[in-house]
């Protein structure tokens, strides 16, 4: 209604009016949107040489934001408070709760954080705020109500204690205790309902993005735990069975004869639960790691010399050459 040539008798409104009728016009008319989507023009600027919108469900809405510079709702007010949170590796495997602090005034007994003594539903929209205008059973559109300006209130009375701001005082530390749950994974964010600003009765939420610390030992991709893990080569090569650590304790390994340097050997269960399903947890990996001494004991190097001596006796490693690598190629 800003442009409306009876409130504004300003040429620039008279021309942005037309604009908004004649572009209405030509998208409620079947005929008129066959020709216009097919690049012709039946009104002239914004939109002049071809149809934006060609191919594409719109919204009438979006017309008159083009136009006017902005639609037809409301500007909202960010009562959210968000906050970043570090907590362990283990504390996100296992889960745990975090006592939190957020500084926000209160709100005003008098009128329990509203800002109004006194308020009377709007009849023009029923206290919604906007007005439905359906044209034909093809194109409806969501108009601000005039009457009540979208506060879906008339005859409101401002709360003299709070000034109709629904709070009252400084802003002040209150500590909440959260619950984070197992499973959680770096940067995924929990929102916590009621917990935010009070602003005119409307009380925002508390947003909380995690950050995991990183673990000196154990690395974690989704619900899988790694750990590189070091062996000799005499275990590699025999074959063993080693306690090793988990995220809640040691647990037994079983190391195949003939293990090779970087083979993962997995431990069903014992990685992460699924924080989306608790029933489901990943697995320990371990990388097995070959430890070789530095420096080398003269004694292990005097076995390390008769092995290698084997190793060319019975030719234990078949090493492809360039000629044999490239020449199926």
């Amino acid at each position: 209604m800003k442009y409306h040539p009876d409130r504004n008798g300003g040429p620039e409104a008279e021309t942005k009016f037309k604009e908004a009728a004649e572009a209405y016009e030509v998208l409620s008319d079947p005929t008129k949107r066959r020709s216009y989507d097919s690049g012709g023009s039946e009104f002239g600027s914004p939109f002049a040489g071809g149809n934006p919108f060609a191919g594409q469900p719109f919204n009438v809405n979006d017309i008159f934001s083009s136009i006017f510079g902005g639609g037809f709702n409301r500007p909202q007010v960010d009562n959210n408070v968000y906050m970043d949170l570090e907590i362990s590796f283990i504390e996100a495997i296992q889960g745990c709760k975090k006592e939190v602090s957020i500084w926000r005034q209160d709100a005003c007994s008098n009128c329990n954080g509203s800002g109004v003594s006194e308020v009377q539903k709007c009849p023009a929209c029923n206290g919604i705020g906007q007005r439905t205008i359906k044209q034909d059973p093809w194109i409806v559109h969501h108009q601000m109500c005039n009457q009540c300006q979208g506060t879906g209130n008339i005859n409101v009375k401002a709360c003299e204690s709070c000034q109709g701001s629904g709070v009252v005082g400084k802003e002040t530390e209150h500590k909440l205790t959260i619950d984070i749950p197992a499973g959680i994974d770096n940067g995924m964010k929990l929102r916590i309902q009621g917990h935010g600003r009070i602003n005119k009765g409307v009380v925002g939420d508390l947003h909380v993005a995690v950050e995991i610390e990183e673990h000196p030992y154990f690395r974690r991709d989704g619900i899988n735990v790694y750990y590189q893990l070091p062996v000799t080569f005499a275990e590699l090569a025999l074959g063993t069975k080693l306690e090793v650590p988990t995220i809640t304790g040691t647990t037994s390994l079983d190391i195949p004869q003939g293990t090779q340097p970087g083979t993962p050997l997995s431990v069903w269960g014992l990685g992460v639960p699924d924080v989306r399903n608790r029933s489901v947890k990943g697995d320990m990996v371990y990388i097995v790691h070959l430890d070789i001494p530095d420096p080398l004991p003269d004694e292990y190097k005097s076995l390390v010399e008769q092995i290698a001596a084997l190793d060319k006796k019975y030719k234990s490693v078949d090493r492809k050459t360039h000629e044999t690598i490239i020449s199926p190629l």
